[in-house]
């Protein structure tokens, strides 16, 4: 009755991977991964590969959509928007996110100063010998190359939001704004967690709806990077966002378990009160609790 995806299949493909049979709806279909093998072991599944097989024959409980695609289910109903399903899910993996930033920069204002690189050294070497080749040194993070960092998230049990009103006015709300003033840098760090087929365009709106306050602030003497991080609803976490995390200086193969798994338990936990008429669930993920100081 089931059929099941190929192993090995690029997320795209399992994101498209719906089969649809007669007088039924859709299976929700969540491929696994080695790193969220324990998510299994709560809810007593020994389906290694997928964690949700379900076969629904009725539209959406929500708007009335006939036979309801996962995607829809997980990041496109109107009524679930509406009712802030997605931005529960969207705050678990931000709140991940604000506990390593927050730690990493409370590590990093300690420090007093910046480490100035090391001078470039003298290697000698005998007549007839090769030069061995050079080990360089990773670029330093954003991060490491400034002090005194501040930070403000847009979450409800973070400190009040505050975009720092110094370097420029805005109306914008990135989810995490980290500026240096004896640097003069800045950072506007903007979370999305769409269904994985719109990861690629996910990112470039986020680009464009920050390029005039990307100028303003550059005006105002600091150095600003965007950085957009994107999970796909499934838990796919885009090679963007290993890229752009790491130039920040918080990456790491844990947090990239943690926000994949975050995010999948944030979409299991939509899915199944896809029915309820209400939406009253807004117990934590594990491990998407704010760290207090």
């Amino acid at each position: 009755m089931y059929q099941q995806p190929p192993r090995g299949a690029p997320w795209v493909a399992l994101a498209r991977f719906e089969p649809w049979r007669a007088n039924a709806g859709f299976y929700l279909e969540i491929a696994s991964s080695g790193n969220i093998q324990q998510f299994f072991d709560p809810l007593g599944s020994e389906k290694i590969y997928l964690f949700i097989c379900v076969c629904v024959s009725r539209p959406c409980k929500l708007c009335g959509a006939d036979r309801p695609t996962p995607a829809h289910v997980l990041s496109s109903c109107p009524v679930a928007l509406k009712q802030q399903r997605y931005t529960y899910r969207h705050n678990q993996v931000l709140t991940v996110l604000y506990n390593v930033i927050t730690s990493t920069v409370a590590k990093l204002n300690r420090r007093g100063k910046v480490e100035a690189p090391p001078s470039p050294s003298i290697r000698f070497v005998r007549a007839g010998e090769t030069v061995p080749a050079a080990r360089r040194k990773p670029p330093a993070s954003i991060l490491e190359s400034g002090l005194n960092w501040q930070l403000s998230c847009d979450l409800p049990d973070a400190p009040p939001y505050a975009f720092p009103v110094h370097i420029t006015e805005t109306e914008e709300r990135p989810d995490i704004v980290l500026w240096s003033d004896e640097s003069k840098q800045l950072v506007l760090l903007e979370l999305t967690v769409p269904n994985e087929e719109r990861v690629v365009e996910s990112r470039k709106l986020k680009l464009e709806r920050y390029a005039q306050l990307v100028e303003a602030c550059n005006m105002r003497g600091y150095k600003t990077t965007v950085l957009t991080v994107e999970v796909g609803t499934r838990g796919f976490v885009a090679t963007s966002t290993h890229r752009d995390l790491k130039r920040l200086g918080i990456w790491s193969s844990v947090l990239h378990s943690e926000i994949s798994s975050v995010a999948l338990r944030g979409s299991y936990a939509i899915y199944i009160h896809r029915n309820d008429a209400q939406w009253n669930w807004n117990a934590p993920v594990h491990g998407a609790r704010i760290m207090r100081a």
